[in-house]
């Protein structure tokens, strides 16, 4: 079976949400998203956008066709919420490959939506990404650093 690799850094390495929204998609690993860093935009969702030496942390997984037509729903792509976009992670092995990610292109920053960081921290914790990676999320609990 086909599958595409797929860059979460936001709520998405909840594995339990992860889970209830693609069944039979699989962890695979920690990557990151070079020259970029994580956001919460102005409608309070996690996104990433270009920045000169930034790091966006986050996990590496495997969806299958089923699973990648139901993130775009979950992800409002047909609604213009979220764009899908093909970027090149560094695995933590450290391959390059490519990774379908969802970016949210409305501009400005802002708080995150009640329980939302919750689950971004769940996911990063669990995956253990790097510390200075989670005190960054933290940090959005007061609007963002």
């Amino acid at each position: 079976m086909t599958s595409t690799l797929y860059f979460a850094y936001g709520s998405n390495m909840n594995e339990e949400q992860l889970k209830m929204r693609c069944t039979t998609s699989h962890f695979l690993c920690r990557a990151v998203l070079a020259e970029h860093r994580f956001v919460i935009t102005s409608r309070g969702y996690a996104s990433v956008v270009p920045h000169a030496g930034g790091k966006a942390h986050g996990v590496l997984i495997a969806l299958t066709a089923p699973d990648e037509r139901a993130l775009d729903r979950y992800e409002g792509v047909a609604a213009g919420m979220y764009r899908r976009a093909t970027v090149e992670v560094i695995t933590e092995l450290g391959y390059a490959v490519p990774a379908l990610i969802y970016i949210d292109d409305i501009g400005g920053e802002g708080p995150p939506k009640p329980d939302y960081l919750e689950r971004i921290l769940d996911g990063a914790r669990r995956h253990a990404l790097p510390q200075e990676s989670v005190a960054e999320l933290e940090g959005w609990a007061n609007a963002g650093p």
